[in-house]
């Protein structure tokens, strides 16, 4: 049986920097729209508990999603069309 590969550290600390970099943009981005995606979602469901829902739902697609985000873009518009997605 051949032996795996050995991660070369180069790549993972490329990984590494590269999500946490992702993590800073999401951060100073995203989370500032927290406010405006309760008010949407409760506009939406007219239910606290089922917005709450809605918000954190968005919030984890969008963060599984942000690699595909493009910086400059309307970042709003962006997280709000996630929210009428799900």
């Amino acid at each position: 049986m051949a032996a795996l590969p050995l991660a070369d550290s180069r790549t993972s600390t490329t990984a590494f920097a590269h999500s946490t970099e992702l993590a800073t943009r999401f951060e100073t981005e995203a989370l500032p729209l927290l406010d405006q995606l309760h008010r949407a979602a409760y506009r939406h469901t007219r239910h606290r508990a089922d917005a709450e829902d809605l918000v954190q739902e968005t919030l984890i697609r969008a963060w599984v999603g942000f690699a595909s985000y493009t910086p400059g873009t309307n970042i709003r518009a962006w997280m709000l069309r996630i929210m009428v997605n799900v």
